[in-house]
């Protein structure tokens, strides 16, 4: 029996130092090719949320959860649909402000033209009388008012006269000078005169001097500023 014993004691000492040999092996290799975990986004970092529910009916909590996630769904996408509507009345109120304000600048710019009214050409004789007969005429003059506008800048404005023969052909003499209206083509002008203009009606007279002959017919004559056009008017010397 002691035989026995010893035998069977060594051969479970053995035993044993095999496993312990062949475990010791196993965890070195695996230590010696142990491979690190994969990473799809290297250098970034995951986050991973979870809900803790403390409840031991969890189905009706989760449950009551999802239907209070989805009233708050409801109230913000209501909430951004209105702030939609609100921002496109706002760009709506904006393109009409801007549109009114254009229209009531051209109106204010349309209405500050300085206009005219009762454009008159005569022609005198050499006794300072008004006459028809283009044998006497020495000189002629052209009259008219500038009527009151308060819109209109005040300051000093130049008028510009062109009177045309019968033959259309421009009256001029050394007073004659180049102008344009409302940065349009030069224009030469017969004569010209030079008005403190304070928003009130204002009357003149521009003579035309200087010019050797007059022919019968009708001559027409122009008035300017350098804004716009003020009038026209015909004369008939026979």
């Amino acid at each position: 029996m002691t035989t026995v014993s010893y035998i069977f004691s060594m051969v479970l000492q053995i035993l044993m130092l095999v496993l312990g040999g062949y475990y010791t092996v196993i965890s070195l290799v695996g230590c010696l090719f142990k491979k690190e975990p994969a990473c799809k986004n290297p250098g970034t970092k995951t986050h991973k949320f979870a809900m803790v529910v403390a409840a031991h009916n969890e189905q009706a909590v989760i449950g009551n959860l999802i239907d209070s996630l989805n009233t708050l769904n409801k109230k913000l996408t209501a909430d951004a649909a209105a702030a939609r509507r609100e921002a496109a009345e706002s760009r709506r109120q904006s393109e009409e402000l801007s549109k009114t304000v254009q229209n009531l600048t051209g109106r204010v710019a349309v209405g500050s033209v300085i206009k005219a009214r009762g454009l008159k050409l005569e022609a005198y004789n050499a006794s300072d009388k008004v006459t028809d007969r283009s044998s006497r005429v020495v000189r002629m003059i052209a009259t008219l008012s500038l009527v009151e506008n308060d819109l209109a800048e005040s300051g000093p404005v130049r008028v510009y006269i062109r009177v045309k023969d019968p033959d259309g052909i421009l009256l001029t003499n050394s007073s004659q000078r180049t102008f344009s209206v409302a940065g349009g083509e030069p224009m030469i002008c017969t004569a010209s005169r030079e008005v403190d203009y304070q928003g009130k009606e204002v009357d003149l007279g521009i003579y035309i001097n200087d010019i050797p002959l007059f022919a019968k017919g009708i001559y027409t004559v122009e008035a300017y500023t350098e804004q716009t056009k003020l009038g026209e008017s015909e004369l008939m010397l026979r």
